[in-house]
């Protein structure tokens, strides 16, 4: 599998739990909170990995 191309949900229970304390650390810098915060990273959840390249770092998480 293309983790890249990947959606979050296809991923290791462990590779999911790392980009999501990711993403909620990007997004807190950003200055979200509250529901604002929660829907950014349920939506971030649910997209594709690539989509998530410009708000996290990738590489450390998936190995690649």
């Amino acid at each position: 599998m293309n983790k890249h191309k990947a959606y979050v949900g296809q991923l290791s229970k462990k590779e999911q739990k790392a980009i999501r304390i990711a993403l909620m650390e990007a997004l807190l810098e950003l200055g979200l909170r509250e529901e604002e915060l929660k829907q950014t990273v349920r939506d971030g959840m649910d997209s594709r990995v690539c989509d998530l390249a410009d708000t996290i770092n990738l590489k450390d998480i998936l190995n690649y």
